[in-house]
């Protein structure tokens, strides 16, 4: 196979620096394709291994139009985290208001719960593995969702004639939900059953430390999490 002369190429066209592709999306468009490219790489490499180079090449973007719309990787990883921590705070408070009994607004809560952390795989993976890192967007946000989740739980209890509730029990057993939802969503792709089970073994946890009773119907038997793997399948 012969090779072109020299003067038979044709000249490559460099894009000036500074100035995006022709190709590159526009206004809220691009503005969206961002925020989406972000939170793959988020979702792969969590927050500290996260950098403006991945963003760029997930987007497909030039450094300058990324600058243009965000200041920092921090800014744009504290977007896509609070769209996704905004629809979990908006599903709780209406999952529970329909709730009769303590026991149907746990069990409301946990199901919105576990519906918010399916519908935002992979990233609720690396969020969890954050939710107690200072430095990430993930604990940032996880503060104020506690707060509002306190404050939740606050007025469902005075509206349905309940003590209040020490906001520490609040914040434990949200500790228990986090856990045990971190292990599930660690994984890459959860089953459908590992969820479930996830969810069962939460419930199991909270109604006991919330009801008085532990014969109480609304929480599973123990003996349903004697068998080995507790009816989870592992993959």
């Amino acid at each position: 196979m012969s090779r072109s002369s020299p003067s038979s190429r044709k000249p490559v066209r460099r894009r000036r620096p500074g100035r995006p592709s022709a190709t590159e999306p526009s206004g809220e468009q691009l503005r969206e394709a961002v925020i989406e490219a972000a939170m793959r790489v988020y979702a792969e490499h969590g927050y500290q291994r996260s950098s403006v180079e991945l963003m760029l090449q997930a987007a497909n973007i030039s450094r300058p139009t990324f600058y243009r719309l965000f200041s920092d990787k921090r800014e744009v990883i504290r977007e896509a985290l609070g769209r996704a921590y905004l629809d979990l705070l908006t599903a709780l408070p209406a999952a529970v208001a329909s709730a009769r009994t303590l026991e149907q607004g746990i069990n409301l809560a946990l199901d919105a719960y576990f519906d918010w952390a399916r519908r935002n795989v992979p990233g609720v993976g690396a969020f969890y593995r954050e939710i107690h890192d200072r430095d990430s967007p993930a604990g940032e946000l996880r503060g104020q969702a506690l707060e509002t989740l306190q404050e939740v739980v606050r007025q469902r209890a005075e509206q349905l004639g309940l003590p209040g509730i020490d906001p520490t029990f609040v914040e434990t057993l949200l500790h228990v939900a986090e856990h045990v939802g971190g292990n599930c969503f660690a994984l890459e792709q959860p089953t459908e059953d590992q969820i479930r089970h996830a969810r069962k073994v939460t419930g199991r946890i909270i109604l006991a430390a919330v009801l008085s009773g532990l014969d109480n119907q609304a929480i599973p038997p123990l003996s349903d999490f004697l068998t080995l793997g507790g009816g989870s399948q592992s993959r």
